[in-house]
């Protein structure tokens, strides 16, 4: 189960991924479960 902040931190890589804190150890526990994963873009890339 994912706690409040994993779980912020989810709908904030869906909303705002350019806003995120790579730092976020809450990312960290993310990527580990493999519910995201970190792609490289374009600075110029936008989301449609």
């Amino acid at each position: 189960m994912l706690s409040p902040h994993e779980f912020a931190t989810l709908m904030l890589v869906r909303q705002a991924p350019d806003q995120l804190d790579m730092n976020r150890p809450e990312l960290d526990a993310l990527l580990e479960r493999q519910l995201v994963m970190l792609e490289h873009r374009a600075a110029s890339a936008r989301l449609a």
